[in-house]
This record gives C-alpha cells, sequence and structure tokens, in this order.
C-alpha cells in the first residue's frame, strides 16, 4: 500500500483514540461511552471524491458481507466514512468490545454512513467465520492475509482492538 493511495482518498491524517480510567487504566468501556456521546456530533457525509479507487486499492477488489462478497467500490460507494476494525476472535479485549461496538454501529454509526471493515487476525478460517458471524458489517476476505500483513503495518496496529477512521 503506497501512501499516494490516502493522498488520493482525501486521508490526511490517522489518529488512534484510547479509554481510559481516572486512575490510568485502559478501559474500552470508557472509550465506548465516550464514542457514543459523541456519535451525534459526528458528520460522516462528507466523503471525498475519487476515494473509492483508492479504497478498492486498500481493500482489494471485494469484501465479504453477510450476504456473500461483493466489489469493494459498490460496497463502500455511499459510505462517509470507513471505519478498519483490527481484531480476533482469541482476544480478550476483542471480545468484549465487539459486542457494544456492534450495538452502537446497529443502533447509530450505520445510519450516519459509518461502514465497518474487520480486518481479522484470527488463526485459521473457522475460527474467522464464528467471530465474523457475530458481526454487522463487512469483512476483509480471511484468505487475504498479504493484505492484512500490509493494513496492519499501514496503520501501525501494535494491539487488538484497533480501529482506524478513513
Amino acid at each position: 500500500l503506497e501512501p499516494k493511495m490516502f493522498d488520493d482518498a482525501g486521508i490526511d491524517q490517522i489518529c488512534s483514540a484510547v479509554g481510559m480510567t481516572s486512575d490510568g487504566k485502559l478501559s474500552y468501556k470508557e472509550l465506548l461511552d465516550w464514542l457514543w456521546q459523541t456519535a451525534d456530533s459526528i458528520d460522516f457525509e462528507e466523503a471525498k471524491e475519487g476515494s473509492m479507487a483508492a479504497l478498492a486499492e486498500i481493500f482489494g477488489e471485494t469484501l465479504k458481507s453477510k450476504t456473500g462478497d461483493h466489489r469493494t467500490v459498490e460496497a463502500l460507494a455511499a459510505k462517509g466514512a470507513i471505519a478498519v476494525y483490527f481484531s480476533a476472535s482469541w482476544c480478550g479485549p476483542c471480545c468484549e468490545f465487539t459486542p457494544d461496538f456492534a450495538r452502537w454501529y446497529v443502533e447509530t454509526l450505520s445510519a450516519k454512513g459509518l461502514e465497518v471493515v474487520l480486518v481479522s487476525s484470527d488463526h485459521d478460517e473457522a475460527a474467522f467465520d464464528m467471530y465474523y458471524g457475530e458481526q454487522p458489517w463487512l469483512a476483509l476476505p480471511f484468505s487475504d492475509r498479504q493484505r492484512r500483513e500490509a493494513l496492519l503495518e499501514r496503520f501501525n496496529v501494535r494491539g487488538f482492538p484497533t480501529i482506524t477512521i478513513l
């Protein structure tokens, strides 16, 4: 993945958010609560022209959905923002966070124009299928391990779960 793709897509920053309690401990609940409270102020309707070709290059030609594989360009065309969700079924914090994130997506974020793309670090396709089966969004096909590795590196993912908004 080349930096030019991100320039073409109008991506000029990558940021991270970490939830912490008042005593400095990591808390996904704190992060989710903050995100939930700010959801009404997020405007995902400002998609940039020309970003679809760059997104297809980032994610590949197809993404997996509950109804089968879909062309990336078509699956993401009407979306204002994309959340790349790095997660895995073997990750305890992921298993704690994912159900709340999925509920928030179904109740609020999807209607606001956000699409989520799961990038799984599961060790085998059976684990991926079981974990993804509980999630309401799109996913990078499990078989595209080379692209998964490139995304992990490009977005500097050092732990799970990680969400990157494009």
